[in-house]
């Protein structure tokens, strides 16, 4: 489900959802649809929160993690000041290295 605003003969916005195609809010302004959009963000935040998508185990930034983006020595340095073991800074050190052979060898 979508949904957009337009601004309205008369200078305000509307929004228009497309999930049942008509305005569900109208004559807004600036701030209307500021609190609309937060309303929102915190109403789907925490329906998320609660459903548990913000509850990945740390095992899963550590196997995703690599160098495109932020370099080793940052990420160890960001792992030991957030209480990551050294085994585990270790796997991440494995991994960027085996991500570089790999990248080796593809392009040999």
């Amino acid at each position: 489900m979508g949904a957009f605003w337009a601004k309205q003969p008369n200078g305000k916005w509307c929004r228009f959802s497309t999930g049942v195609n008509c305005i569900t809010d109208y004559n807004c302004e600036k701030e209307d649809i500021w609190n609309s959009i937060m309303e929102r963000t915190k109403e789907a935040f925490e329906r998320d929160f609660e459903h548990g998508d913000y509850d990945y185990p740390f095992n899963t930034v550590i196997d995703l993690y690599n160098t495109n983006n932020m370099g080793l020595e940052e990420m160890i340095e960001i792992c030991k000041q957030i209480g990551t073991t050294e085994e585990d800074i270790n796997k991440i050190t494995e991994n960027v290295k085996q991500f570089e052979r790999d990248i080796e060898k593809d392009e040999d």
